[in-house]
This record gives structure tokens, C-alpha cells and sequence, in this order.
């Protein structure tokens, strides 16, 4: 596991931790608030894949430079992780986690 993943990891891990100590209530309220965040970032994602997806697809990932063109790419701020965690159920929550833990190979 690099330095980066092991940071997302631990950050997933503690807004995990964070939004399990909330009520129903207060993560209902949380969710209605990021509402309009996750429709702004349906269109970036929309957008990136539109008109970038090819590009992206190779000069990113089928040369292992890196995932910067994904959308995922642009979920790496700690807002996003909030939101991430919040609408995600366990098992994505499991999966993205799996993700982060893997290491680069190749």
C-alpha cells in the first residue's frame, strides 16, 4: 500500500467511525444537504466522460501513470470522502476500502 492509499484508507475509516456515531436523523439531514453537491458532480462526471473518457482511458490508466482523468480521480478531497461515506452502504463502503488497500503492480 503507497503512502496516498493508506492516507484515503484512514480517512475513509474515520468518517465511517464518525457518521456511525450520528442518528438516523442527523444523516437524513446531512444527505438532503449534499443534494445539490451530488448532482454538480453526476454532470462532472458526465462531462469527463464525454469528452475525455478516451483520452483519459489512455494516457492515465493503460500507461499506469495514474487514475487522474477518472471520475474517482477528482473524489480525493475530504468533503467528498464525508458524502462518499455518507450515501454509501457497506458493502461499497467494504469495496472502496479493498481498493484503497491494494497496491500498484506492474
Amino acid at each position: 500500500m503507497t503512502p496516498y492509499q493508506k492516507e484515503q484508507a484512514e480517512g475513509l475509516t474515520t468518517v465511517k467511525k464518525h457518521l456511525e456515531s450520528l442518528s438516523e436523523t442527523e444523516k437524513k439531514k446531512l444527505k438532503g444537504l449534499v443534494a445539490d453537491y451530488l448532482t454538480y458532480r453526476k454532470k462532472v462526471g458526465t462531462f469527463l466522460s464525454d469528452h475525455f473518457k478516451q483520452v483519459c482511458t489512455r494516457k492515465c490508466f493503460m500507461s499506469r501513470l495514474s487514475a487522474c482523468c477518472s471520475r474517482d480521480g477528482i473524489i480525493t478531497f475530504f468533503a467528498d470522502m464525508v458524502i462518499n461515506t455518507l450515501i454509501s452502504d457497506n458493502v461499497q463502503l467494504s469495496s472502496l476500502a479493498a481498493v484503497k488497500r491494494k497496491t500498484r503492480t506492474g
